[in-house]
């Protein structure tokens, strides 16, 4: 099926029509997404709330003292959900919906297995904050694997404004060394991570939904540390866009050591055939 025949519905995904075809869309792919182990469903949410009513001004020096100013003005609440009643109840409260940035990681095992979320949580996150269903076209890259195949794709690009909502969603792939020593295969894979970016250009406020190629992913500690830090939390409340370039920038340099340690294995295939 073609992504314009995959995604026809996708102009009413807040109407009555939209949880009927995510419904169908997510259970025509159940058996290779999801996972089908109970005790593997782990899904991390980080909301990180902040305050520009009060921020500390910069003193003729353009010094700040930024631990005691800012600390006061942001703050994070991490949680992490096994089960989607749970995720429900935490959604729903009132008490959550304080925050400037959310971001929801999913991850895999390892990179050929099925993600750690159910279909129904999966179902929930994206209902609940209204995701376009056009975020299943990454989703789908994410399916239980066999064969090293679509390696080098990096796609998926996806983006709309609608009523004050700008959503963004893509896919991007990279290397990454492996845990395996060089004698016993290739000491190199290759990764991929999906985002989800929807921003309330009215109430400033940003959701991101990460997908993970492990739950130790660096992109993922990296992004954790920063909201934890308060100063760093408010810079991305502010510049929201600074989370794709820590994203992307994270990986972007393995591409020169996997090029050069591929051009060392050709130049001696080359010597070796003069």
């Amino acid at each position: 099926m073609l992504p314009s025949q995959l995604f026809a519905t996708s102009d009413h995904y807040t109407g009555p029509g939209y949880e009927s075809a995510l419904q169908k869309q997510l259970a025509s792919h159940a058996s290779g997404i999801f996972t089908q182990k109970p005790h593997d469903i782990k899904v991390d949410l980080l909301d990180a709330t902040t305050s520009d009513a009060s921020l500390p001004c910069l003193n003729k020096e353009g010094v700040t003292n930024i631990s005691e100013g800012w600390a006061s003005l942001a703050r994070c609440r991490c949680h992490e959900f096994v089960d989607t009643s749970s995720m429900a109840r935490y959604l729903y409260d009132d008490r959550s919906k304080n925050y400037s940035t959310r971001v929801i990681s999913i991850w895999q095992q390892h990179s050929w297995t099925p993600l750690n979320v159910s279909q129904d949580m999966l179902m929930l996150i994206m209902t609940y904050h209204k995701v376009a269903i056009e975020f299943l076209h990454v989703i789908y890259f994410f399916s239980r694997k066999f064969l090293e195949v679509e390696e080098a794709y990096s796609g998926a690009m996806w983006k709309a404004y609608r009523n004050n909502i700008l959503e963004i969603a893509y896919l991007f792939k990279y290397p990454e060394q492996n845990q395996y020593p060089e004698e016993d295969g290739d000491p190199w894979s290759i990764r991929q991570t999906g985002v989800y970016h929807q921003l309330d250009t009215k109430a400033m406020k940003n959701i991101w939904i990460i997908i993970h190629p492990k739950k130790d992913a660096a992109a993922r500690m990296q992004l954790d540390n920063c909201l934890k830090s308060p100063s760093e939390s408010i810079e991305i409340s502010r510049h929201p866009f600074l989370v794709h370039i820590l994203l992307i920038s994270t990986y972007v340099d393995n591409w020169r050591w996997y090029m050069a340690y591929y051009e060392e294995k050709l130049l001696i295939l080359v010597r070796l055939m003069q």
